[in-house]
């Protein structure tokens, strides 16, 4: 009978190896999936964040929008309108005379006829 070149301590200690090894990979896949998960969070919570000052921005704003004071200040402003008993006051701006523009003639211009540029190129004139 042959023997196996493998003892039975040496099967169960390289199974050992094997499993330790397998549970060691899971270990690397858990860890790499938190650490983007974490990364994800911390990127959704500072867009909550955002959301949520622009939420109270525009809860001011419509308050604001629905109070007294800013349907006068329309009033007033855009509107044009007084309250009873006001008199409103119209400035109207104030024209300086402007003075007259004085436009400069241009002068006409002569067609030159074809024997004239001829006699300047020749002659110098």
């Amino acid at each position: 009978m042959e023997s196996s070149p493998w003892k039975p301590r040496q099967i169960l200690f390289l199974g050992i190896l094997i499993l330790l090894f397998l549970f060691l990979l899971d270990l690397n896949q858990r860890l790499v999936q938190l650490n983007r998960l974490s990364q994800k969070r911390d990127q959704m919570q500072t867009e909550v964040a955002g959301l949520q000052r622009t939420i109270d921005a525009l809860g001011t704003q419509k308050a604001y929008a629905t109070s007294e004071s800013a349907v006068e200040a329309y009033a007033r402003n855009q509107a044009n309108m007084v309250k009873p008993g006001e008199n409103p006051i119209i400035l109207v701006p104030v024209h300086t005379p402007q003075p007259p523009l004085m436009s400069t003639p241009t002068p006409a211009v002569e067609p030159v006829q074809p024997w004239q540029v001829w006699w300047a190129l020749f002659f110098g004139r």
